[in-house]
Order: C-alpha cells, then structure tokens, then sequence
C-alpha cells in the first residue's frame, strides 16, 4: 500500500502510483526551494519545523514507500 492508501497489484497501476510520487516529491522539493530562496531575499525568519519536514519527507520517502512500490513493477519496466 503507498501513502495514499492504494494497493498495486499490476504493472501499470504501480507506474501510475510512481509517477504521482514522482509529482507529489518534485512538489516538496520545489517549495523548499521556494522557501530558502524567499527566506535568503527577504531576510525572514524560516521555519525551522517546517523545513525539517519537507527535509525528512525527501529523505525518508524515497527508502521506506516508494522502493516498495517499485518492487511490485514486473522486470521489463524496471529501470536498469
């Protein structure tokens, strides 16, 4: 089961789970960047729990959810 509650049973159904992944982690990196760069320009406070968040998902998403995930994907589609 990923993060969002879904069962992969198939090939295709976990290349669409992958792919949101994939989405939803660029997302997370993106508003980091958005927020260190606003924090750098405009001299503001950060939000330290915050970016200890966005960090921890970056890293600990990629080990403990989405290898599974990957796993599941039948050899063809496996990146080499």
């Amino acid at each position: 089961m990923n993060l969002l509650g879904r069962s992969c049973f198939d090939g295709d159904s976990a290349l669409a789970i992958i792919r949101e992944e994939h989405r939803t982690l660029r997302s997370v990196m993106h508003a980091l960047e958005q927020l260190v760069r606003e924090i750098l320009t405009r001299h503001i406070d950060a939000d330290l729990a915050l970016i200890a968040c966005m960090l921890y998902y970056i890293d600990d998403f990629p080990e403990r959810c989405h290898q599974r995930i990957t796993n599941l994907l039948p050899r063809k589609l496996k990146p080499h």
